[in-house]
Formats: structure tokens, C-alpha cells, sequence
């Protein structure tokens, strides 16, 4: 099966997700728990949510900071930054 060509629209929603999460991907990679990780996620959705007119940026942009929080705490919540495996 053939991968489906971006059309130019979604790379620019993509650079406009990463622009808008590069600052709170920083502080989920500083949080102290996974909990707190989702907390700064959710209040920057939030604030985000009342500036974007778009809910297709605003879904992408949750997803993208939930696949860093995964990325950093993984499903069981263990810093996958100080894993020693």
C-alpha cells in the first residue's frame, strides 16, 4: 500500500503544532511526574483552546504533547529518561 502524500496544508498544521508545542514539550520534559506532565498538557489545551479557531490544530496539538508525555513517561508513569535498560 502506497503512503498517502501530505498535501502542504497538513505541513503547515504540523509546523504550527510543533511551533506551538516546543515550549510546553520543554516544561513536560522538566515535570516531576506524570501527573504533573498532564496537568501542564491540559492547561496549555486549555488556554490554547480559547486562542485557536481551529479544533483540528487544537486536537493535533493535544495529541502531539500526549505523545510526548508517553514519550517520557511511558504507560506506567516511569520516567523513561532515567531508565537505566
Amino acid at each position: 500500500m502506497e503512503a498517502i502524500v501530505q498535501h502542504s496544508s497538513h505541513d503547515e498544521q504540523d509546523r504550527l503544532v510543533r511551533e506551538y508545542c516546543k515550549e510546553v514539550e520543554a516544561l513536560i520534559a522538566l515535570a516531576r511526574s506524570r501527573t504533573d506532565a498532564t496537568r501542564i498538557k491540559d492547561a496549555h489545551c486549555h488556554k490554547f483552546r480559547q486562542e485557536c479557531k481551529s479544533k483540528l490544530i487544537v486536537n493535533a496539538a493535544a495529541k502531539y504533547l500526549e505523545q510526548a508525555i508517553e514519550r517520557k513517561w511511558g504507560a506506567d508513569g516511569t520516567d523513561r529518561a532515567h531508565d537505566n535498560h
